[in-house]
């Protein structure tokens, strides 16, 4: 079942974004450790260096709590000019939840935050409640 809101896939160090359909995060990690030469530990959610965007395919631009974005480690300038590039295109859940790891970083998220238009905001980079 494909998306019609949000992103479902891994961004790439190099940010390149491999799209990935509902429930195949798997099968698409399996074969990005090979491509990138990788040691995973087998988890589909936390592979070093990508990022992971997933959402249920029945939801609406708000999403909901199946729809997430997991970064685990400081985005490398690629990735994060992908993110400001497909901001939008995320469900609101994805963008709440990007918004708060890169504020975990200490990266500046004024511009991004700009685009949110839900209730929890930054104020000089620094999100808040």
């Amino acid at each position: 079942m494909k998306i019609k809101f949000g992103l479902s896939g891994f961004l790439a160090p190099d940010g390149q974004f491999f799209e990935c359909e509902y429930q195949e995060h798997q099968r698409l990690a399996s074969k990005l450790v090979v491509e990138y030469k990788i040691q995973f530990n087998g988890s589909s959610n936390e592979i070093p260096a990508f990022i992971k965007f997933g959402c249920h395919p029945w939801v609406g631009k708000e999403g909901d709590g199946g729809c997430h974005c997991f970064i685990w480690e400081e985005p490398t300038d690629a990735q994060l000019n992908f993110i400001k590039s497909n901001f939008e295109r995320m469900t609101k859940q994805q963008q709440l939840s990007v918004l708060r790891d890169l504020n975990s970083f200490n990266l500046d998220v004024k511009q991004l935050d700009a685009l949110y238009s839900g209730e929890t905001t930054t104020k000089g980079g620094i999100l808040h409640d």
